[in-house]
């Protein structure tokens, strides 16, 4: 595994997280729950994603895994449900985009 983040791996997971925002905002169909937790989970990734364009190039790989410990230790004052499993695996999915 790298120790590095590279800026287009970066981009790639911001654009990644907007799409998918944007699909679970205007496009999908899905019950309210699921489509706000994937709608809230997309905009904790490009909140991180944001805090780490000025950092110093390249990204030690170790911030970022620390940015999704936050939003997923966000997730533990969730009540247990749909909101709370899909908010999980929604950055599962984000963040097995950069590994």
């Amino acid at each position: 595994m790298k120790r590095y983040i590279e800026d287009k791996e970066m981009l790639v997971l911001y654009f990644s997280a907007y799409f998918l925002h944007g699909r679970s905002k205007y496009g999908a169909l899905e019950r309210g729950d699921i489509r706000l937790a994937r709608i809230a989970a997309c905009r904790g990734v490009m909140q991180v994603c944001d805090a780490f364009k000025e950092t110093p190039k390249p990204l030690p790989r170790s911030q970022l895994e620390r940015g999704f410990a936050l939003l997923e230790a966000q997730a533990e004052r969730l009540a247990e449900g749909a909101f709370r499993t899909n908010y999980l695996e929604t950055l599962t999915v984000l963040k097995k985009t950069v590994s």
